[in-house]
């Protein structure tokens, strides 16, 4: 696809490394003119949805509650639907903001309520409880996987349907 010039915000919440770069090149070729905000946890993320207005948000399904830091453990709960509570925060404060949502995991699950999820029932359910906001949900396999034409796809469907400039 064609790069797309535009003058977008966006949010990356990723705390893979690997995975956030990737994503991160992609975003970087496809839309040059984009000023991105790389977040790595739940708390973080809000807080940067709290100051800032974004026009995008891609986000990961399952992350830390906390950043980790360098020196002491860290890191708070892994939140198996952490990208679930960014979403609702995302349609109650920003709700103009068009989400994406880029996982690895082909299940997930929730070790307090004793529950699991394939990615197909959590497609289904996030599809449903945020139509509004939500442009896919894509499976990340890899430098050099399908995802990456999924993710232009979304981004250029967010672009056209918001109009965002």
């Amino acid at each position: 696809m064609t790069p797309i010039t535009s003058n977008l915000k966006l949010l990356l919440v990723e705390d893979d490394s690997p995975k956030r770069k990737a994503i991160e090149q992609l975003v970087a070729e496809y839309l040059p003119s984009s000023k991105m905000v790389s977040v790595h946890s739940l708390s973080t993320a809000i807080n940067a949805i709290e100051n800032n207005i974004f026009d995008i948000a891609i986000v990961d399904m399952s992350l830390p509650t906390y950043d980790f830091a360098v020196d002491k453990e860290g890191g708070g709960q892994p939140e198996g639907f952490g990208g679930s509570e960014i979403l609702r925060f995302i349609e109650s404060e920003s709700p103009t903001t068009g989400c994406i949502i880029v996982t690895q995991y082909q299940e997930f699950s929730d070790k307090s309520a004793g529950t699991s999820k394939r990615i197909e029932e959590l497609i289904e359910e996030l599809t449903a409880e945020f139509q509004e906001i939500l442009f896919g949900v894509f499976h990340y396999s890899g430098q050099r996987g399908t995802w990456r034409d999924e993710l232009k796809r979304a981004l250029k469907n967010i672009i056209e349907t918001k109009h965002v400039d």
